[in-house]
């Protein structure tokens, strides 16, 4: 493949996961892509999860519902996405976290 694509992590706004998005995400994080098959709500369901070097994760959100129709059937086949760059939405007129970006590089 040899591109990137870039989206807007959903679900971000669900339990605490925006309170640790604005204190823990910055630069240098970690970040990884998780297939969920079992998912209640979508079979093609890609977890977005910040990664620790205690190797530990925090989950974040989703990737989008249409693009984890599209890379789902290739995760499931071995294919993964690299996270190369993620950043977060600042409103600026608050200065509070409203949302998150992911780069990845496709292989």
């Amino acid at each position: 493949m040899g591109q990137s694509k870039s989206f807007t992590v959903k679900g971000t706004f669900i339990g605490n996961r925006m309170t640790h998005i604005s204190k823990y995400v910055g630069h240098g994080s970690k970040f990884r892509l998780d297939r969920e098959p079992e998912n209640e709500f979508d079979p093609n369901a890609i977890a977005v999860k910040q990664i620790f070097k205690s190797g530990g994760s925090v989950m974040l959100g989703y990737v989008p519902r249409e693009l984890a129709a599209e890379w789902a059937p290739l995760m499931d086949n071995g294919w993964m996405p690299e996270v190369t760059f993620g950043i977060k939405f600042i409103e600026e007129k608050m200065g509070t976290c409203k949302g998150m970006k992911l780069r990845c590089k496709l292989q």
